[in-house]
């Protein structure tokens, strides 16, 4: 009969025989299964273990102790009838019995255990309390005040001799941010400054204060303690304008490593510079408290002649991010558009469109003040009131549409007029025969652009046989919205002219109106001219 077979290994669980297992020995038997699971974790606990070395067993390594000769040993490698001690590879010492110390090192351990203070160099408890509780621990330094039981005399030159300011003299500097405060002896526009005592560099996130000399009148510098003038910004970190400098204000600035620059964070009596708000609850700067986008004051333009090039001019203009954007109010407009170019300047893709319209947009960069002017081919489409296409020039956030011009056959801007929102620009709409006693819709898309709102215009009107003759145009084909009517007119004779104006038509369906013509005998002709919009 022979022994279960044995390994080193933890069996996870036991098995449990069933009702139906067979009734089979052996190896690999299932009634041998349980047991053999058994011998495996009996095995694996053994190894790892302080057991009686057995030279039957493999020993894994780094995990098996045993006790061999009287003594520990604990495995590093594994090994198979390898008594402990004959093979430092496969064995070391481990857990020395105080039998082996005691013959190892003698009394000496018990000598040392047995002073009353075997670690000297070692302060105790005791020590460290009455060290604490001492009045005055560390003798070897002198205290320059009478708790020490100093007089007046006596403190005072103990604080000569080194070199310590008076009781409170630290608290006082700090209160009167003494170090931190100078006068500005520097003309308008170059501060200078002394601190003492003296700065002699500046250090990214130094703070400092000055009384101003003088009020700023436009960009302005720093010098302190003569280590230069450095250029003053303000909290937009763009140069100062004017104003943001009062005589006799104190100013707080902090110097700016990055810009580099010192940045003027306020000064009393003055006013603040700040960023752009983009936000509801940011502050504004006063350009961008502006009216609706597009609005412009005294804004002109002439195109005496057909050409690739046009000069706008406005003493305001009022531009947007976007639609409910941040506003910005450019002032002093003074910009040419070249639409033979590309970019700002010129048209924002392509040519211009020939027998078409340009949409012209006036560009704003508020954190430098930049603006310039940009083309837009606007024929197909109605143009947006903020510029919302993908070749914005590079450098400017904000944009209005600030005019819609004609151009020629060749794409040149044609020959007419602007003033503010209004185009002056002729052109005839219907030559013909008057048989249209209801309205009916007539095509402008030669004189007004798709962003045309109103339109203005005149007629003549003649007939073959005196009588009365008379033409009116509206916004819709039901009369609705018809201010441009002109009355019945008489006349003496055939083919006598007469004639009258459309002061102001609105448009309801873009570049289309409505007319009728009424003729009370013979043949009656009418032409309908066009000579202005607004957009």
């Amino acid at each position: 009969m022979a022994n279960l077979n044995e390994t080193d290994l933890w069996e996870a669980g036991i098995y449990q025989l069933e009702e139906d297992d067979p009734v089979l020995g052996g190896p690999t038997g299932v009634d041998n299964r349980a047991p053999r699971q058994l011998a495996n974790r009996a095995l694996y606990q053994r190894l790892r273990n302080v057991t009686p070395w057995d030279a039957t067993f493999t020993y894994p390594a780094n995990v098996a102790y045993v006790s061999y000769a009287g003594t520990s040993w604990k495995s590093v490698g594994e090994s198979l009838n390898v008594a402990p001690g004959t093979d430092g590879a496969k064995w070391v010492r481990w857990g020395f019995t105080l039998a082996e110390l005691n013959a190892s090192l003698g009394d000496a351990v018990a000598t040392h255990e047995a002073k009353p203070d075997p670690h000297s160099q070692y302060a105790t408890d005791a020590d460290l309390t009455a060290h604490a509780s001492a009045a005055n621990p560390h003798g070897q330094y002198v205290r320059h005040d009478a708790a020490q039981g100093l007089t007046g005399p006596q403190a005072a030159q103990a604080r000569t001799n080194i070199g310590a300011e008076p009781a409170g003299t630290a608290t006082a500097e700090v209160q009167k941010n003494a170090a931190r405060y100078g006068v500005d002896t520097g003309p308008a526009n170059a501060c200078a400054v002394a601190y003492a005592p003296a700065i002699a560099a500046l250090v990214d996130g130094m703070e400092l204060w000055f009384q101003a000399g003088a009020l700023n009148t436009g960009a302005a510098t720093l010098n302190v303690n003569g280590i230069g003038a450095k250029t003053l910004v303000g909290g937009a970190h763009a140069p100062l304008q004017g104003g943001e400098i009062a005589a006799g204000g104190k100013c707080h600035v902090v110097w700016n490593a990055a810009l580099p620059a010192f940045v003027l964070l306020e000064c009393t009596g003055a006013a603040s510079q700040v960023a752009p708000g983009t936000k509801p609850s940011h502050a504004v700067q006063v350009a961008q408290a502006a009216g609706v986008v597009g609005s412009v004051r005294n804004l002109r333009a002439t195109q005496t002649a057909a050409a690739a090039t046009l000069t706008i001019t406005a003493d305001e203009i009022v531009v947007q991010s976007a639609l409910g954007g941040s506003r910005y109010c450019i002032p002093g407009f003074n910009k040419t558009l070249d639409v033979s170019k590309g970019g700002a300047g010129g048209m924002d893709a392509g040519a211009a469109p020939a027998s078409g319209w340009v949409a012209c947009y006036a560009l704003a960069n508020p954190l430098t003040g930049a603006n310039h002017v940009v083309g837009m081919n606007a024929t197909a489409a109605v143009a947006p009131e903020v510029y919302s296409g993908p070749n914005m020039p590079a450098g400017y956030t904000h944009s209005a549409l600030i005019g819609i011009w004609p151009t020629t056959s060749g794409g040149l801007l044609a020959m007419a007029r602007q003033v503010d929102r209004e185009m002056y620009y002729f052109q005839s709409i219907y030559s013909g025969p008057g048989t249209n006693s209801t309205f009916t819709a007539l095509s402008i898309a030669g004189a007004v652009p798709k962003n045309a709102v109103r339109w203005k215009g005149n007629t003549a009107m003649a007939a073959s046989q005196a009588g009365g003759i008379s033409t009116a145009v509206c916004a819709t084909p039901l009369g609705q919205g018809t201010p441009g009517y002109v009355a019945q007119q008489s006349y003496a004779g055939a083919s006598v002219t007469v004639g009258g104006t459309y002061p102001d038509c609105l448009i309801s369906t873009p570049q289309i109106t409505y007319f009728a013509t009424s003729n009370s005998v013979g043949t009656g002709t009418f032409t309908i001219n066009s000579y202005g919009f607004t957009f």
